[in-house]
């Protein structure tokens, strides 16, 4: 970050802190705006849009190299409109430039530099460079653009083609075919490490909804491989550096392919979708280990990612911090060297030395190790011929040390912005973790009501979003991605505290979507009508790190279909899976959450309708197990719900067990009651 002795640029004004660390650049910064375009267009002159987020390393690499250097603001101020963006802000922007990238270079990464043309249209690309790398590129372009820009709109123009060719999704096939599980269940089984666990080789990204959707395969379709491999990712991602086992919490990737160094930024959207999968697997493979890892991260979020005051979700924690010497240093704030362990631990260090692999192999550089576990508690207690118990209370007082030895280190930057979409991941994550696994925490239930209410109380009157919600400036239009995990967050409240206002809200952005989202096919476009147009319209489809925003969208006609909110949304979630159909057979890796729809859609879905004056409480006995397919529906009082019609008596509370409308006789007593889909 410059000095503020620099003269502020326009990102002094921005609310993103991305944007902000970049306002006292020399680099004559401007944010991504019509405005801008337009003076580009305007002026005739070229653009140089860099593309990164807080927490990304070589982002603020780039910058101390380059964009804080005099001489590279000179150039780029004589030939260019320099424009910063923060990718988690204009994640439609970050789209276009990355795909753009991938075809010009075959790879990808942050941060995302593009030299385009003044109507926006890339024909450069280049990841981090060096300052005197990217001097030299700077000039040859410049060169190439004043003595031949024939041939370089002759390339731009052909890679625009190119892009927009990449939202062109059609189906080779129109027959009504299934999904073949089998074939995707193969792939996955070759693609996923035996040993470690995750996709094998390095970096390793845990890629939560990969291992949701084998587990509710597992679930439905018991398989004795897929069983085994989901829980050893499970273990070795909870064992692994990867997981921060003093104050909680996931890093976003290991460098590695044993989870040991994780490159150590803490991302919202990872920490929400692996609680909510911790929490399902605790009651699926009956392993206390699970539980103890929802519970850390429950506590993690809770103390560091969700903001008090509105109940709304900061986006990241960067890799770095200030180590002892004040100094910027990747990972400072979580690794420990064996003398400050010896010290700090005292009686403790030796058991804790064992569990945590202060030795060779839990070694990482500069006499620091990263804690990483190779065994269990009771592993460490038959070796040491002493209690379980004891090992436990052991390792407990030893992270409570630690916890206290973190106090006096310097935190790593959290990027405080507040993003709809993923405070709506964290209040699924936060409604699933109370709901299967730590039911004796109601705070986590309050915790994850707070965040199903930001949402909801953000809605516009004709059912709009917004995205940034940093302070009280929210300005940038929502993207599908925001709409899709609103109404998902939503349709989860609704299943944690049976509020029926969360379902009329979600119908109303499901109508909103359609209206102003909808392509000429199945699918919808990433950005709203009410949007200008880039330079291309994008439709995101790949089931990434975070799911697509059309495959949750598709799960969401589909669950709404079943809350009896019509026959229309079950066939555009038919609809849209038969558009991806091809796509998902030939590549099932990149499209996890849509095999999950093909389940949805393949399985009985059963709808456990409660009613009556004890419906809330017996609710509370069925939910607290997870189980596949199942939604479950509950009213004290004579709901208007349709599902509810008919139903409702002061006498006795009654069950119903419903599957495409055909509903069991009414069950008197809970005990009586067992899922369709139970496996458990």
């Amino acid at each position: 970050m410059a000095s503020d002795s620099n003269k502020a640029n326009d990102l002094q004004h921005e609310s993103s802190p991305y944007l902000l660390q970049h306002a006292y650049n020399p680099v004559d910064w401007k944010p991504f705006n019509q405005e801008i375009l337009d003076r580009a267009r305007k002026e005739r002159k070229l653009l140089f849009i860099s593309i990164g987020y807080s927490a990304c390393h070589w982002c603020h690499v780039m910058e101390s190299e380059c964009f804080e250097d005099q001489e590279v603001a000179d150039f780029l101020k004589q030939h260019f409109i320099s424009i910063k963006v923060d990718r988690e802000e204009r994640p439609d922007v970050d789209q276009i430039y990355m795909d753009a990238l991938q075809l010009m270079t075959g790879s990808g990464g942050w941060p995302l530099n593009v030299i385009c043309l003044p109507d926006g249209r890339p024909f450069w690309g280049a990841t981090y460079l060096p300052k005197e790398r990217f001097l030299a590129s700077l000039n040859q372009l410049v060169s190439i653009y004043i003595e031949d820009v024939e041939r370089v709109l002759e390339y731009a123009a052909s890679l625009s083609r190119g892009l927009k060719g990449m939202t062109e999704i059609v189906s080779e096939s129109s027959s009504p075919e299934a999904i073949d599980h089998s074939i995707a269940i193969k792939t996955y089984l070759e693609a996923l490490d035996p040993i470690y666990g995750g996709f094998k080789g390095a970096p390793k990204f845990m890629m939560p909804n990969t291992l949701e959707y084998l587990l509710h395969c597992v679930s439905l379709k018991p398989n004795a491989e897929t069983h085994e491999l989901i829980k050893t990712s499970l273990l070795r991602m909870g064992y692994g550096g990867i997981f921060d086992p003093i104050d909680g919490g996931f890093s976003r990737y290991s460098v590695d392919d044993r989870w040991h160094i994780p490159h150590f930024e803490k991302m919202a959207y990872d920490n929400a979708q692996l609680l909510g999968l911790y929490a399902e697997s605790y009651q699926y493979f009956k392993e206390p280990f699970f539980k103890e890892i929802a519970a850390k991260t429950a506590a993690f979020i809770r103390s560091h990612f969700i903001d008090p005051d509105t109940g709304g979700c900061f986006t990241a924690y960067d890799a770095d911090s200030l180590n002892a010497e004040g100094i910027l240093e990747e990972g400072a704030y979580y690794v420990f060297t064996k003398d400050e362990l010896q010290q700090q631990l005292g009686s403790n260090y030796e058991l804790f030395s064992l569990a945590y692999n202060i030795n060779d192999y839990g070694y990482w550089e500069k006499g620091n190790y990263v804690l990483i576990r190779t065994s269990s508690n009771s592993d460490l207690a038959a070796k040491l011929g002493i209690d379980e118990l004891e090992v436990s209370m052991q390792l407990e007082q030893a992270i409570q040390r630690l916890k206290e030895v973190r106090k006096s280190r310097s935190l790593p930057l959290r990027d405080h912005k507040i993003l709809l979409s993923n405070t709506a991941m964290m209040a699924i994550g936060l409604s699933r973790a109370y709901r299967f696994a730590l039911r004796e925490h109601p705070s986590i239930k309050e915790t994850a009501i707070k965040a199903v209410d930001f949402v909801y109380n953000r809605i516009g009157a004709d059912g709009s979003l917004l995205r940034n919600h940093t302070g009280k400036r929210a300005t940038l239009d929502g993207v599908l991605e925001d709409y899709a995990f609103a109404v998902a967050a939503l349709i989860e409240g609704y299943e944690l505290c049976f509020n029926e206002n969360y379902l009329t809200a979600a119908v109303k952005l499901k109508s909103y979507v359609i209206e102003k989202f909808s392509s000429e096919d199945a699918l919808f476009y990433y950005t709203s009508a009410n949007s200008r147009e880039l330079i291309r319209r994008s439709i995101e489809t790949e089931d990434n790190v975070v799911s697509a925003s059309n495959s949750v969208m598709a799960i969401n006609f589909y669950k709404l279909y079943q809350l009896g909110f019509g026959e229309d949304l079950k066939t555009r979630a038919q609809a849209m899976l038969s558009q991806m159909r091809d796509r998902v057979n030939q590549f099932p890796k990149n499209h996890s959450n849509w095999l999950r729809l093909s389940l949805l859609l393949e399985n009985p879905f059963e709808v456990t309708i409660i009613s009556g004056k004890k419906a809330f409480k017996w609710s509370d006995q069925l939910d607290s197990t997870w189980v596949s397919n199942r939604i479950i529906a509950a009213s004290e009082n004579n709901s208007n719900l349709d599902l509810f019609r008919n139903r409702y008596s002061e006498e006795q509370t009654s069950i119903f067990t419903c599957v495409e409308g055909s509903c069991s006789l009414p069950i008197t007593d809970p005990k009586n009651y067992k899922p369709i889909n139970a496996s458990l």
